[in-house]
């Protein structure tokens, strides 16, 4: 039982955090610096780079989603798998 109230709080503060926006572009990229550290991860395919973000969690992906327009300007595209 425990382990249930320790995801539900877990999930609560990463919802809570992934409200939270900083309005300085380094603040943003500490913080996708953060969420890539604790989820994320690069791959190569075919000559391209691909970041690719493991989370159960839809407001960290939506906020990795936001972070990495607001920061860079760059073209993303989704995919979800269940």
């Amino acid at each position: 039982m425990a382990e249930n109230i320790n995801l539900s709080f877990s999930h609560k503060v990463k919802e809570e955090l992934a409200l939270q926006f900083g309005n300085a572009r380094h603040c943003q990229i500490a913080e996708l610096a953060a969420y890539l550290n604790m989820c994320g991860e690069i791959a190569c395919f075919c000559e391209n780079f691909c970041l690719k973000i493991h989370t159960e969690n839809f407001y960290v992906a939506k906020k990795c989603f936001t972070l990495l327009q607001n920061a860079f300007n760059i073209r993303l595209d989704i995919s979800v798998h269940s």
